[in-house]
């Protein structure tokens, strides 16, 4: 797969984890209750509620940062970067919750895939000018 492939598909990622940060962020702003209802949360203290709310905003503000990346990520290498540590922390953190059983499949099942998915396809099309350099360490020339 040639570069411009892997950046095309970058920006796809980029953006598709846009949307779902962005909708997921909304959601739990908007409509919490509804939100631990569907991930099997049932007679969560109003603290919780308050909790999910910041969490939401957090998600919608980065989903946004996302979305722009995806207009140029090859001058957006610091939110490349944030994706693929965002998503792996995301497994990382659902796992040990879910192998403690402080929360069960159905409470972690589909943020684990999503963040599983968007870990090995940002790993994956994060573009590299050389076999053994990655566009981390690519110095980019102003103008």
């Amino acid at each position: 797969m040639d570069s411009s492939q892997r950046l095309k598909l970058l920006r796809i990622v980029l953006f598709s984890d846009a949307v779902v940060l962005v909708l997921l962020g909304v959601l739990l702003v908007a409509a919490s209750q509804i939100m631990f209802t569907w991930f099997g949360m049932r007679d969560m203290p109003p603290g919780a509620h308050y909790m999910a709310g910041m969490w939401g905003a957090l998600m919608a503000t980065m989903g946004l940062g996302y979305a722009l990346a995806s207009r140029e990520p090859e001058a957006s290498h610091a939110w490349v970067i944030a994706g693929i540590i965002r998503a792996v922390l995301e497994v990382g953190v659902s796992a040990a919750y879910l192998v403690t059983g402080m929360v069960n499949l159905r409470n972690s099942g589909l943020g684990i895939l999503l963040a599983l998915w968007f870990a090995v396809a940002y790993l994956v099309f994060y573009p590299r000018t050389s076999p053994d350099q990655d566009i981390a360490t690519t110095q980019v020339k102003p103008g």
